[in-house]
């Protein structure tokens, strides 16, 4: 499990690598870049699905499932709020502003690399 854990910070810390240089050359993300997202969201669905009280609605969710589908309260709104927040230590106001704009987990993933901590995958 362990192991895990170090291949997919090691892959999501590429990935950061990966979007910055080519935001800095003005190309786009590769198919290695893309690959590495996937990894930063299979983790995602992971450790909501197993480690959280949304665990009962996680169930058939993918990278492009909409979060309004299964994020239908507000209480499990304001979970997944507060987990990515406290996960990813990014200011709650920030993750707040930002989730109108989250259509699916694709989007999540993006902001987590734009504004989020890597630690927060429990990697150190």
């Amino acid at each position: 499990m362990k192991k895990l854990f170090v291949i997919m910070f090691s892959v999501a810390l590429a990935f950061s690598t990966i979007e910055s240089c080519t935001a800095a050359q003005g190309g786009s993300t590769s198919t290695i870049g893309n690959e590495i997202k996937n990894s930063l969201i299979t983790y995602l669905i992971q450790y909501l699905s197993n480690n959280t009280s949304l665990s009962g609605v996680m169930k058939g969710v993918t990278a492009t499932t909409p979060l309004t589908s299964f994020l239908k309260t507000n209480t499990n709104i304001d979970t997944f709020k507060n987990l990515i927040s406290s996960k990813f230590q990014i200011p709650a106001t920030k993750v707040s502003n930002a989730y109108s704009s989250f259509g699916n987990l694709t989007d999540v993933a993006n902001f987590i690399n734009k504004n989020g901590s890597l630690s927060g995958l429990g990697l150190n």
